[in-house]
C-alpha cells in the first residue's frame, strides 16, 4: 500500500454502516463498487474519487483551480466533493 493511500485509509476509513448513500446534500456524488466490493465515493460522471480529490487538496495542496484545471471539474463538483470528504471523515 502507498504512503498516500494508507495515511488516507488512516484518516477516512472506508464506512458502509452508517453511511448515507447518495445523501442530497451532496448532489454531484454517488457510489461505484470498488476492488474490494464496497461502496465507494466518487464525482457523478467521472469516475473520480472523493478520496482523490482529498489528497491532492489536502496532502499536496493543490487549490480549487489547480483541481479543476487538473482534473476537468467544475467548482460544484470540487466543492461537493470536500464537503462530502469533511462530513464523512
Amino acid at each position: 500500500m502507498g504512503k498516500i493511500v494508507g495515511w488516507v485509509e488512516e484518516r477516512n476509513p472506508t464506512k458502509s454502516e452508517g453511511l448515507l448513500l447518495n445523501d442530497p446534500t451532496f448532489t454531484k456524488i454517488s457510489y461505484r463498487q470498488g476492488a474490494s466490493g464496497q461502496p465507494v465515493a466518487v464525482i457523478s460522471g467521472t469516475g473520480i474519487r472523493v478520496q482523490t480529490i482529498a489528497i491532492a487538496a489536502y496532502r499536496w495542496g493543490l487549490s480549487s483551480d489547480q483541481l479543476a484545471q487538473e482534473y476537468g471539474l467544475t467548482e460544484t463538483q470540487l466543492s461537493d466533493a470536500l464537503g462530502f470528504y469533511i462530513k464523512s471523515g
